[in-house]
């Protein structure tokens, strides 16, 4: 696929990157009921409280329920939870699913890229690495990305590296402090 070509088919890829992007949000957002569920049935244990007329009594009947009481309901009220949201949510995530299958499916027809491009931020840079000379064809976009992926890797570790280092450095700082204290 030769430049035209390739920008061609990154402009029709894009509003179809844009939209598999959308769906795929929404079915992640679509299994999602157990947390808000955990954080009302924590609320609701804690204001059904009979201690709530004391102050230390509601402290140690949160802290009763919190360290007992919450973690056993929670595991029953979560099987109950995957089992209504199997229930209401299955059709819901099936036909997210389809959809999504749907869109990548267009995007190989309509712009004769893989799927794995169908992605707003990859077809950025391609047009980026097409407009300022840096590639020409779509094997050249991919190795670019690819290269620069495997060099952001490199600098993330050496990231961790200086992070890790400057925590050493920190606790062998504070160790000779005390140790300093200590001699006077």
């Amino acid at each position: 696929m030769d430049k035209a070509q390739l920008q061609e088919a990154i402009a029709q890829g894009m509003p179809l990157a844009q939209q598999y992007e959308k769906l795929d949000r929404k079915y992640g957002s679509a299994n999602k009921p157990e947390f808000i569920s955990f954080i009302i049935l924590f609320i609701l244990l804690a204001l059904i409280s009979s201690e709530n007329r004391m102050l230390v009594g509601f402290i140690y009947a949160i802290v009763f329920r919190v360290l007992f009481a919450v973690p056993i309901l929670n595991l029953v009220y979560a099987g109950y939870l995957k089992l209504v949201g199997k229930i209401f949510f299955f059709t819901k995530q099936r036909q997210l699913l389809s959809e999504l299958k749907e869109v990548l499916q267009t995007f190989e027809k309509t712009t004769n890229l893989p799927d794995t491009y169908c992605n707003t931020e990859i077809l950025n840079k391609f047009t980026y690495y097409l407009n300022h000379h840096l590639a020409d064809n779509l094997k050249e976009c991919a190795l670019r990305l690819h290269d620069e992926i495997k060099h952001q890797e490199v600098l993330d570790e050496i990231d961790d590296m200086r992070d890790e280092l400057r925590r050493e450095m920190k606790d062998f700082n504070d160790r000779t402090n005390d140790s300093t204290i200590n001699r006077y």
